[in-house]
């Protein structure tokens, strides 16, 4: 029903988002750039703050007030906007309205729908705009200055939109209890502050935190807010993708780029996430945590699919690039690990699980791999134990480790019992990953492992393309076999399901024509 209700609100923001649709009641045109005191608006003589006070008077529809190239400065306070109104600017790069660094630039908390088209708006350190809960506010082709947030206001009972559409929004967005839209648009984060009800569709965005380094970015989703979040970069963030509060969400990952953050994708909350055909690469926590995703509720649920991780770090005791713990459950399916490590500090404390980490406490935590391709780090700090798989727990103390049909290049670091099931799995070396023998193919050699390069070989993410010769040929176990790879292949070809997350075939070419 979750992911109903998100594309049902995905197809209506559409609908609305272009900012270009909206009846006009009227139009004024300012024609001067300066704030005087307001005494009416002119046709020859019109500042923006006379034009803000002569559309509040008409409030049937929307008023445009259009705007000339220039930089248009509040010195007299906020803007305050008591009617529906277009502000319309010659484009973003042209047409400038700045605020006083302490007041609001633009003030509409009685629930007017107010639209930016084609200009800038820079607070200085004050606020862009404070907009009431319940008002819908469109930005289209504008841009938002550094220090200068966005704030949706009013009760956590109430529900507006903000929506974004080719537009550039370098200050944080408080979306308190609105449903938020960005589309086509690049942003330096969003915070969903209270997030009773509300839903946020984010889709051919950027969310690029070097916008404004020295602010906090990322996106903060609270409470029951459920988002869904498609062909979208998250990169340089100081917050990442956090998921906190209570209550029950659903939130989407498809085709996202998580790269270069200083925090992981954090599920602190009762959720069920669900990720797919993304890519994890070259983030590195700054505090104590895992590089690319942490699972910290006993009601998360998290389920991976057709996804990588590459080159991520950790800097805790557990979980380079993936951890699970405090009872939550973590599903990977047709995905590639590659490369996750740990910092140099970490990696002085010995750490375990250098791309999967997992730890149990009174709530029982759950880890379930099938089609899975690990390959550790060819060189790391010194330290780390367990360059794939490692943690603390066993299936007496409320671990539950599954691992079939995955390949494991690299060592495990596990406490007694802490496997649960292990099938049609190949493992270098030792049995550190406690596999046991029968289906399972142990001491294997990295050569004969043969998986080639990290690379795009089909699909939406990078991938190992075995050799045909490679030992994981044919060796999974058939009835844990998935129907297809992480390329979206079909399983099986040949006499047998492959172990690892691609299935080699003799297609010729990386895009599936043969």
């Amino acid at each position: 029903m979750a992911r109903i209700r998100t594309f049902c609100f995905l197809i209506a923001a559409l609908a609305t988002v272009s900012g270009s649709d909206s009846a006009i009641a009227a139009t004024f045109a300012v024609t001067r750039q300066d704030d005087p005191f307001p005494n009416g608006c002119q046709d020859t003589d019109c500042s923006l703050r006379e034009a803000v006070i002569a559309a509040s008077t008409l409030t049937v529809e929307a008023n445009a007030i259009v705007l000339a190239a220039g930089t248009y400065t509040m010195a007299l306070g906020p803007l305050n906007v008591l009617a529906n109104a277009k502000f319309v600017g010659v484009s973003r790069d042209s047409t400038l309205i700045e605020g006083n660094g302490t007041d609001p630039v633009f003030s509409a908390v009685t629930d007017q729908d107010v639209e930016f088209v084609n200009l800038e708006i820079d607070g200085h350190g004050a606020h862009a705009l404070d907009t009431a809960a319940t008002s819908v506010t469109n930005f289209s082709d504008a841009r938002v200055a550094t220090a200068s947030e966005i704030w949706a206001l009013g009760p956590t009972d109430a529900y507006g939109v903000l929506q974004f559409y080719r537009s550039d929004i370098r200050s944080m967005v408080n979306s308190g209890n609105s449903n938020a839209t960005f589309f086509t648009s690049t942003a330096l984060g969003l915070e969903n502050s209270n997030g009773t009800q509300g839903a946020v569709i984010i889709a051919a965005t950027v969310i690029d935190g070097s916008l404004d380094p020295t602010q906090p970015s990322g996106l903060t989703l609270r409470n029951h807010t459920d988002a869904y979040i498609q062909d979208t970069t998250i990169k340089n963030t100081t917050l990442g993708l956090r998921l906190l509060g209570t209550g029950a969400e659903s939130v989407e990952l498809e085709r996202v780029n998580y790269m270069q953050n200083g925090a992981p994708v954090y599920v602190d909350q009762a959720a069920t996430v669900a990720i797919t055909d993304s890519d994890f690469s070259s983030n590195t926590a700054t505090d104590s945590a895992p590089g690319a995703l942490r699972i910290n509720d006993p009601g998360a649920d998290v389920t991976v699919t057709r996804s990588t991780f590459s080159n991520n770090n950790g800097n805790g005791s557990v979980g380079g690039a993936v951890l699970v713990e405090s009872g939550g459950s973590l599903t990977l399916r047709n995905s590639t690990f590659s490369g996750n490590s740990f910092t140099v500090a970490a990696a002085a404390m010995n750490p375990r699980g250098a791309a999967i980490g997992f730890r149990d406490d009174a709530n029982s935590t759950f880890v379930s791999l099938k089609h899975v391709t690990i390959a550790a780090p060819t060189v790391g700090p010194v330290g780390i134990s367990g360059t794939t798989l490692g943690g603390y727990g066993s299936g007496a103390s409320g671990l539950f480790v599954t691992v079939l049909n995955s390949v494991l290049q690299g060592s495990c670091s596990l406490d007694a019992s802490a496997i649960n099931s292990a099938s049609g799995n190949v493992k270098t070396t030792e049995d550190t990953c406690q596999f046991g023998a029968g289906s399972n193919t142990l001491n294997a050699t990295a050569s004969s492992l043969k998986l080639g390069s990290l690379s795009l070989h089909g699909g939406h993410t990078r991938t190992f393309l075995p050799a045909s010769t490679s030992v994981a040929i044919d060796t999974a176990n058939s009835a844990f076999c998935l129907p297809t790879d992480q390329r979206s292949y079909a399983r099986p070809f040949g006499n047998g399901c492959d172990a690892g997350a691609v299935e080699v075939s003799d297609i010729v070419f990386a895009d599936g024509f043969e």
